[in-house]
């Protein structure tokens, strides 16, 4: 069983032209979205069980009350 970890990241990207046309009025704004697999050799479904520790215990996360920071 392969195992593998999936990381998107969404991003924009501004086009703009030195010298817009009539053609080219559109919006120059370009969505995107970028993706990368890490293989995960040698890992069980037993290594990943600490993910949830993890972002319980992250500062950033916004779901943690104040009082367990």
């Amino acid at each position: 069983m392969l195992t593998a970890l999936f990381a998107y990241d969404n991003f924009d990207m501004e086009f703009k032209s030195h010298t817009p046309t009539i053609e080219k009025h559109r919006d120059s704004l370009k969505h995107a979205t970028s993706a990368i697999i890490f293989p995960l050799i040698n890992t069980s479904a037993q290594d990943l069980m600490c993910s949830d520790e993890l972002w319980n215990t992250n500062p950033i996360n916004p779901y943690i009350q104040d009082h367990q920071k």
